[in-house]
């Protein structure tokens, strides 16, 4: 376990945190992360361009951009998982039930609620074996086609 760093003789001049810091040359290795977010330019005459700070300048802006890059792909990531735990959700609700009208209520319904769909509307390509054809959920047969090239893309 670390034990905590002394603060410096009088931290609100510079003379007193360089001091400090000429103190405690390992200051910088215990805090990378300090180290990483400083400037320290070098002095060099006019005209006369760093080739380092331009790589730090271009290191700095390429991890900015990996970080924002893990960020996005952590939230795709997040969403992924809301997603699958929906459908396993909507499984469940669908897995056991014996009857088309069960089944059917049980799709609505879940598509409303697991996916927040403001309306849900299903078209079946059969006739039910009950003989009840006025439903408006089964495609009449003399459009079957017409589903089914629509369902194959183009």
């Amino acid at each position: 376990m670390s034990t905590p760093t002394p603060l410096p003789p009088d931290p609100a001049t510079e003379a007193g945190v360089a001091e400090w810091l000429a103190g405690h040359p390992d200051f910088f290795e215990r805090h990378p992360e300090l180290l990483e977010a400083l400037s320290v330019p070098h002095l060099l005459p006019p005209g006369v361009a760093s080739l380092v700070e331009r790589q730090v300048l271009l290191l700095r802006a390429r991890e900015t951009a990996t970080r924002r890059k893990l960020a996005q792909l952590i939230e795709i990531a997040r969403a992924n998982d809301r997603l699958a735990a929906r459908m396993h959700a909507f499984a469940l609700g669908i897995v056991g039930l014996t009857t088309l009208e069960d089944l059917l209520a049980a799709i609505t319904g879940l598509m409303r609620d697991e996916f927040g769909a403001d309306a849900v509307a299903l078209r079946l390509c059969a006739q039910p074996r009950d003989g009840t054809g006025g439903d408006e959920r089964f495609v009449p047969p003399a459009l079957w086609s017409e589903y089914a090239q629509a369902l194959d893309g183009p």
